[in-house]
């Protein structure tokens, strides 16, 4: 992210106590969860395992799952298990926390997904899924294009690479199909918040961005339109 880019996000969340967007939401609450020796597993952990550092900062044993990743391109003392969200091989019951971010809306199938999770976990154990709402305007505009345009426009946007780009689904994406989920697949969910972003995907544009800053303030400004917010958080027990 350019210096003023970032300038723009720390204006954008300024005298909002504290409050520095989804992800940093999501770390924070997972790092007030894990213990030494607990066992997480990071769904979609990312070829090179980023989060990884923060995460053993805690004393936990950390696991990641993800096609790209391997334990050569992961930092040391991490674990790659083979497979894929729908299917990873790996015991029964052997995580204490199970964590995803920005994953869900890539699921074409997420029941299958949500099975897995609920074989995977302890009793007891705590899913956290960080995710963008199906009713976000940047997540309405995936869903209206085709997948096959999508690389272009993100790095035209953005900035990102191509190959970092993946098909989208939005089909876990909701409070309700969440409560749906968990309901059919016997987890327990126990907290559900829909978070704001600040508008970074319309940095490419500074008159874009200002409107985006003016929609953001009117949807967090009114409850009945928290649904609207870019991302949500939940957590999941079994």
């Amino acid at each position: 992210m350019s210096n003023k880019n970032s300038d723009q996000v720390n204006n954008y969340y300024k005298g909002r106590g504290g409050y520095r967007g989804p992800y940093h939401e999501y770390d924070n609450l997972i790092l007030s969860l894990l213990k030494p020796g607990m066992n997480l597993l990071d769904i979609g952990c990312g070829r090179t395992f980023p989060m990884a550092p923060k995460w053993l900062s805690t004393g936990a044993n950390i696991y990641g799952v993800d096609p790209e990743a391997n334990s050569s391109t992961v930092p040391e003392k991490t674990t790659i298990i083979s497979g894929r969200a729908e299917k990873i091989n790996c015991d029964d019951q052997k995580f204490d926390i199970i964590i995803s971010r920005a994953v869900l809306e890539h699921i074409e199938k997420p029941e299958k997904v949500f099975k897995e999770l609920h074989r995977l976990l302890k009793t007891g154990g705590k899913i956290v899924l960080l995710a963008p709402s199906k009713y976000d305007y940047i997540s309405m505009a995936a869903r209206l294009i085709p997948n096959r345009y999508h690389a272009k426009i993100v790095k035209a946007t953005e900035g990102r690479d191509e190959a970092d780009t993946f098909p989208t689904f939005y089909q876990a994406n909701s409070y309700k199909q969440i409560k749906q989920l968990a309901y059919s697949t016997n987890l327990t969910l126990v907290k559900f918040e829909y978070l704001d972003q600040s508008p970074s995907a319309l940095h490419f544009n500074p008159i874009l961005y200002k409107l985006g800053c003016l929609y953001h303030f009117l949807i967090r400004s009114i409850p009945m339109f928290h649904f609207l917010k870019g991302w949500f958080l939940c957590i999941l027990t079994k």
